[in-house]
């Protein structure tokens, strides 16, 4: 890539010495100088520090996520219905006491599965 190059005039020896120091300040070198003109040079320089901040900028957000990630536990939901264990369990017992008022013959067998359905039937 071609170099920029900037004209600046002056009208007297005294400026061009003040002309060459500004620009010395900045960072510039003197590379040719007669009684009538100056040549000053400035090298771009690779400058570690901006790499260096964009690298940060991608890799700090992406380990404050793999941090968070890791501290997560994996989530279960369980979804019950209330009072549909209660009632299957309630439902069960009934038909085991019906079972046996059946085998005591307290109860007919049309009795017996009768209410069994009414039981079966209700869940």
């Amino acid at each position: 890539m071609a170099a920029t190059q900037q004209m600046v005039e002056v009208t007297t020896p005294q400026e061009m010495e003040t002309a060459i120091s500004s620009y010395v300040v900045q960072g510039y070198a003197l590379a040719n100088k007669t009684p009538t003109s100056a040549t000053m040079i400035k090298k771009k320089e690779f400058n570690i520090v901006w790499p260096i901040i964009g690298f940060l900028i991608c890799l700090v957000p992406l380990i404050i996520y793999l941090i968070i990630y890791a501290g997560e536990t994996d989530k279960v939901v369980e979804i019950r219905m209330r009072g549909g264990a209660a009632a299957g369990e309630a439902g069960l017992s009934e038909l085991e006491r019906l079972k046996e008022l059946h085998e005591r013959k307290v109860i007919t067998d049309e009795e017996f599965e009768e209410q069994k359905k009414k039981i079966l039937g209700s869940q």
